[in-house]
């Protein structure tokens, strides 16, 4: 019985680790977005206002493609 449960551990390890890449494209949604308020020359209310914008904008759209995709599966 050892052996069966030292084969599963080891089978367990080889998985590959899935990394959520949703908050890495949001954060770069939002770092373009306070690049482009800089470059426009925004006021810190403006490049605020966009960066915000950028990242609920990015978040809905992962939000929306990972949803599609789990349901996509389910069906």
């Amino acid at each position: 019985m050892p052996l069966a449960l030292e084969t599963t551990r080891r089978e367990s390890e080889r998985m590959p680790k899935r990394v959520p890449f949703a908050p890495f494209i949001a954060i770069a949604a939002a770092t373009t977005a306070f690049i482009f308020g800089l470059v426009a020359m925004l006021s810190w209310q403006e490049c605020l206002m966009v960066v915000l914008a950028a990242a609920a904008l990015a978040g809905g759209v992962l939000f929306t493609v990972l949803k599609m995709q789990r349901l996509g599966k389910e069906g």
